[in-house]
């Protein structure tokens, strides 16, 4: 049994799911009790009638059940007898509600003991999964799990509980940005420590203007587009703050007006903005006016979507960050144009009209210089075992030689 007992004395600490009684232990990977838990727990979130009102909770019950499982187990599963490192300490960010969602399912179906530190934010995504989680501890059958699974909230500034499990742990499953990551860095290990780091990063989306102009119907990619900006509020690594078009001049012009007046009507049926957010998207635009000078035109429909053209693109375009509909727009007439901006803070570009062929062309071209994922629109938010370049299942596990 770990003994948690330093920490457990600080007032600061609160357990969300689990309890202090914690064990450590080494599991194989994909074991039939783990799927099962997630696949039980996709269960209870869909007949949740909380959890209807939050996307990201749905999408998270969707990837967990029993189907996808399967499906992400083929593709990663194969001879060797891998188990888990031991424990995993998860430090997940603040700005994204179910992100440490994700973090602990990694580290479970990579058969680790977890102790997840989930945000300080009280965001209601947060309440609603570890209420269904620990539905599920009471279970005689998962009652093992409990043991081994800890979800905890305290504040960063408390460097005596971060200190106390980096010093313990086995492996470190890291999120946040660079500050912070460098932050939590300076604590103490174990020599054979292994970490996991995602930093922040940055994403964008290229359409090639004339496919829009050759489509009878967009209300699918619409659809789409909108899961990928919309579900998080753009605070998602993988969604897209900047939107390349690709064309001529005309071209171009003439599938925005159709794309953004559609979408539009979209967003101001599906999105509600509250005034602390709308405030947030004006002072976003004043220091925008204030700050660039490269911008050309300024367009809001209802301040639910923004749009602010630029004349050039800026060397450092992660600096170009939206949010809650807040969109960057740029025109070019061929891809290569944009190849200066590609750099090792690029993790995803979202693409709607481009062959496979040109992508993997254009990819060649700056894959010495970053990208972690091109995938089609509607595929930002999709979590998978690979992650900004990382075999998550190879990282936090270790192999079993047998000869």
């Amino acid at each position: 049994m770990f003994d948690l007992k330093k920490i457990q004395k600080i007032n600061d600490l609160k357990i969300l799911s689990g309890d202090m009684k914690f064990e450590i232990k080494n599991d194989t990977i994909f074991s039939i009790k783990q799927k099962e838990f997630l696949n039980d727990l996709s269960n209870l979130i869909f007949a949740d009638k909380r959890a209807k009102n939050f996307p990201d909770i749905i999408s998270f019950a969707f990837w967990i059940r029993r189907s996808n499982l399967s499906i992400i187990e083929k593709k990663i599963v194969n001879t060797d007898l891998r188990i888990g490192l031991g424990l995993l300490f998860h430090i997940t960010p603040t700005n994204v509600p179910i992100n440490f969602c994700y973090s602990f399912v990694f580290g479970l179906l990579t058969g680790n003991s977890n102790i997840i530190k989930v945000p300080t934010i009280e965001f209601p995504q947060i309440k609603i999964i570890c209420s269904n989680i620990n539905k599920l501890f009471k279970l005689n059958k998962y009652i093992e799990l409990k043991k081994r699974n800890l979800f905890i909230r305290y504040k960063s500034e408390n460097h005596e509980i971060s200190q106390f499990l980096s010093k313990n742990s086995d492996g470190r499953v890291i999120w946040g940005g660079d500050k912070s990551i460098f932050n939590i860095k300076k604590y103490e290990t174990k020599v054979d420590n292994i970490d996991l780091v995602f930093k922040d990063k940055y994403s964008f989306c290229i359409i090639n203007a004339i496919e829009i102009l050759k489509l009878n119907e967009l209300d699918r990619l619409l659809k789409l587009f909108y899961d990928d900006t919309y579900t998080l509020d753009q605070n998602a690594c993988s969604s897209p703050h900047l939107i390349i078009w690709k064309g001529k001049k005309i071209d171009v012009i003439n599938a925005k007006k159709i794309f953004w007046k559609k979408f539009n009507e979209l967003a101001d049926k599906k999105y509600l903005i509250d005034k602390k957010n709308s405030v947030d998207k004006y002072l976003k635009f004043c220091s925008d006016a204030i700050n660039l000078n490269y911008l050309d035109t300024y367009v809001e429909y209802n301040n639910i979507v923004n749009r602010l053209e630029l004349k050039k693109l800026p060397n450092e375009i992660s600096s170009l960050k939206g949010l809650f509909g807040y969109f960057y727009e740029f025109r070019c007439f061929k891809l290569n144009e944009i190849n200066k901006i590609i750099d090792s803070k690029i993790q995803t570009i979202t693409y709607f009209g481009f062959k496979k062929k040109e992508l993997i062309k254009f990819f060649h071209e700056v894959s010495g210089n970053g990208v972690n994922r091109i995938v089609p629109i509607g595929k930002a938010l999709d979590m998978g075992f690979t992650w900004d370049g990382y075999n998550i299942e190879k990282k936090l596990t270790k192999v079993i030689d047998i000869i």
